[in-house]
């Protein structure tokens, strides 16, 4: 199909219409992925399906398990864990399945699902990966 043509230097054709008030970001960088996490959790961007927030902006799903302190808007996905002396300020998406140890503080980051996450940070998207 598309690889033939490629492999074949024929010309591709093709478009995509949005709504003129669609919303276009770039999230090619760590600073616009961040920005558009923010984007959702400031209500610039539907955040589809997440939780339901409550009167502080907060989304936390219903088997989250939550110790810790959440100041709004922020997200904690399914299954995630906010310890017991955690903070996740605002600005903050905890993808499911991810944990954050005890003392840690987080604001403006993006932790991905499944991700432990044993040391503070702000404005980080914090992968779960060791750092290279």
């Amino acid at each position: 199909a598309w690889r033939d043509g490629l492999a074949a230097r024929a010309p591709l054709f093709g478009a995509w219409v949005e709504p003129p008030d669609a919303y276009w970001l770039d999230v090619g960088t760590p600073a616009r992925y961040l920005d558009a996490h923010r984007a959702l959790l400031d209500g610039r961007l539907d955040p589809g399906a997440t939780p339901t927030a409550d009167g502080a902006g907060r989304r936390i799903a219903a088997d989250a398990q939550v110790d810790g302190a959440v100041e709004g808007p922020a997200v904690v996905l399914g299954g995630a864990v906010v310890a017991a002396g955690a903070t996740v300020g605002p600005f903050t998406w905890i993808g499911a399945g991810a944990r954050v140890a005890p003392g840690v503080t987080l604001e403006g980051c993006v932790v991905w699902p499944g991700a432990d996450v044993t040391a503070s940070a702000q404005d980080a998207v914090l992968t779960g990966a060791p750092p290279a």
